[in-house]
């Protein structure tokens, strides 16, 4: 060739197929919802409000997705603390991790394998609250706060080591 360098990586670029393949996933769950209708919707949402204690669903389709947020946020809202709590016990395990190996490198792989484990997170819990289901918010939280450990803790863990 010419001797020319393809253009170096800065970072980052692990980030968008993620992301597409998050936004793929919610618009083809958006495709599933609108195309229901409004009789399979209604039957969906009576479901959940008759197992959660919450009203009757509206009958406007935003309106419903409304519904079906505000409702599991009230679910969800117990969780905050916990995972608080797991995202702390994360940093701290892969810092003290990182501080213990000195001169072990970059971590820039962990690092990356982090961001990523932080972004299915925030996947798993939008998917959490767009569940058309009635869900098992203790096997939920479970679940949520590993993935947010393992993220936190490849964070820190990942962080540069050598100033």
């Amino acid at each position: 060739m010419n001797g020319s360098r393809p253009p170096k990586k800065t970072g980052g670029e692990d980030l968008p197929p993620v992301l597409g393949l998050a936004f793929m996933a919610f618009g083809g769950l958006a495709f599933w919802w609108w195309q229901l209708g409004g009789e399979a919707r209604t039957q969906w949402l009576s479901r959940i409000g008759r197992a959660s204690g919450y009203g009757p669903p509206p009958k406007d389709m935003v309106e419903q997705i409304e519904w079906l947020v505000s409702s599991r946020m009230a679910d969800l809202q117990g969780m905050l603390l916990l995972f608080g709590l797991a995202a702390l016990a994360g940093m701290v395990e892969g810092n003290v991790r990182r501080q213990a190996r000195i001169l072990s490198g970059f971590g820039l792989r962990r690092f990356r394998f982090g961001r990523a484990l932080l972004v299915v997170w925030l996947v798993l819990a939008a998917l959490t609250l767009a569940a058309p289901v009635p869900l098992d918010f203790a096997a939920v939280a479970a679940v949520l706060s590993v993935v947010l450990f393992g993220a936190t803790y490849n964070i820190g863990r990942g962080l540069r080591r050598v100033r």
